[in-house]
């Protein structure tokens, strides 16, 4: 499970930088007990910041349903003559 927190860091000029941020659970009970967390951000836009380990979480699987239902899509309309229900039957 996924969280969404603001997140505080130091960028490299010394300036704190508040944004919001994606963390899991298990980041988040680490930190709670004194494990640092890095932040990585671009220095030209600090506002923009992810969690060192925590950039894809959640979001790999949606790539791929929705590929293989593409491809499923393809392969039904590839095995089924225009204007009859079901496949071909090839003699």
């Amino acid at each position: 499970m996924s969280l969404r927190a603001d997140v505080t860091f130091t960028a490299r000029d010394g300036h704190a930088v508040t944004t919001a941020a994606i963390l899991s659970r298990e980041t988040l009970d680490g930190f709670r007990s004194g494990r640092p967390v890095q932040v990585r951000y671009r220095p030209d836009r600090p506002g923009v910041a992810r969690i060192v380990g925590e950039e894809d979480e959640g979001g790999s699987w949606l790539p791929v349903v929705l590929g293989g239902a593409a491809l499923g899509y393809a392969g039904y309309g590839f095995l089924c003559k225009p204007g009859e229900p079901g496949p071909r039957r090839h003699r």
